[in-house]
């Protein structure tokens, strides 16, 4: 049996292929991303993740972060999607 992982479960839950939000959810749920100081840190952890220098913490701090933008790129698919099925057809 394959390995299940949360991301897979979020998968589910959020149907990113089924457009249910309203305009202004999608909307909204478009502007979220992460911080620039998030952005400097993941950078940062790639870095060392790719030199091997990694610590433990550090590691699932990252997969932490993977986790999260996996989560927000369903979100945001999910969003563009219902956003895209709204607009009437030129």
């Amino acid at each position: 049996m394959a390995t299940v992982t949360p991301a897979d479960i979020f998968s589910r839950i959020i149907d990113p292929g089924n457009p249910t939000l309203t305009p202004e959810a999608a909307q909204a749920l478009l502007r979220f991303g992460f911080s620039e100081a998030d952005q400097a840190r993941i950078a940062d952890l790639a870095r060392k993740s790719n030199e091997g220098s990694l610590t433990p913490d550090e590691r699932d701090e990252l997969e932490s972060y993977v986790l999260v933008g996996d989560i927000f790129s369903l979100m945001k698919s999910k969003a563009r999607l219902s956003l895209h099925r709204r607009t009437p057809a030129a």
